[in-house]
């Protein structure tokens, strides 16, 4: 009897435990869907949190993308140059050739290169020993002109060097200015500068900016003017004959030229004419001709 109570009660001991298993199921089901339900949530929470700060901080970052637009676009214009150049000259021109009058005319021309190609409108790309060469070729007057590309500024700077008369060549009653390297660069309408003119009886033909004599002659020729006056010696006339290499100098009140040979050195000849002219006049002696001294350490009279 006591074993069949035994089993009796372990029969409803596990009638009662079947009987709770399904309420503890539900319990727990319940309890995951609750978890999950707020895992969701708070994952949704902190997509959309995450979502507003990227939108906040694209937006935050907006003021610094306009500055470096700017800093680039202020880069792109400086870079660039402006058709409007500015001409300067550097030294005072001496000569009759109204360089001050035509500044205009070269800050034109100078417009009108860059206007004609886009890459001479940046500071980058533009050629500057270009442009100088062909202002050059277009005003003979110019001797020398030097192109400055500003760090800040937008103008172009041109210096320009007018030339300066060495030599005035008369041909043709016509009287010319030649620079020192024998370039001719202006033809004068009135003339009052303090250089030799010089007759030239072998050019005929004359173009400004070609070269009508060796820098050779015409440095001979500056010499020995200044020779000639640091003995108080005034000339009156010079003169390129047709033979080669020969300079014939006329002393005012003298009926007389001296013959001189370019190719040689002018310090000896003016030496040798002005000793041989002094010693003629204590001899009383007047040439009519010629004191030539082109051969050396001789001179001969006529």
């Amino acid at each position: 009897m006591r074993g069949l109570k035994t089993k009796k009660k372990q029969d409803k001991t596990r009638g009662r435990r079947h009987a709770n298993a399904p309420e503890s199921g539900r319990i727990s089901s319940r309890s995951f869907s609750y978890h999950s339900n707020r895992l969701r949530s708070e994952q949704t929470a902190r997509h959309q949190e995450t979502v507003q700060i990227k939108r906040r901080s694209r937006w935050h970052l907006l003021p610094s993308y306009v500055a470096l637009l700017a800093i680039i676009l202020c880069g792109l214009y400086v870079i660039t140059l402006d058709t409007s150049p500015q001409v300067r000259i550097s030294e005072p021109a001496v000569s009759d050739s109204s360089i001050e009058d035509r500044i205009s005319e070269y800050e034109a021309y100078i417009a009108s290169r860059l206007e004609d190609n886009v890459l001479r409108q940046t500071k980058l790309s533009v050629n500057t020993e270009s442009l100088e060469q062909s202002l050059l070729r277009e005003f003979p007057e110019i001797a020398d002109a030097s192109i400055i590309i500003p760090l800040i500024s937008r103008d172009l700077i041109i210096d320009v060097i007018p030339a300066t008369a060495f030599v005035a060549l008369e041909i043709d009653n016509n009287l010319y200015g030649v620079d020192a390297y024998g370039r001719v660069f202006t033809q004068y309408q009135s003339f009052s500068e303090q250089v030799p003119v010089v007759t030239d009886v072998n050019t005929e033909d004359i173009e400004l900016g070609s070269r009508v004599l060796p820098a050779q002659t015409v440095q001979f020729i500056d010499s020995l003017v200044y020779l000639m006056s640091e003995q108080d010696i005034e000339i009156d006339t010079m003169t390129l004959p047709q033979i080669a290499n020969e300079l014939h100098m006329k002393v005012r009140g003298e009926t007389y030229v001296g013959k001189f040979d370019i190719g040689r050195d002018v310090r000896l000849q003016a030496g040798t004419f002005v000793a041989v002219r002094s010693q003629l006049r204590e001899q009383n002696i007047a040439p009519k001709n010629y004191i030539d001294v082109r051969v050396q350490e001789r001179a001969f009279y006529r």
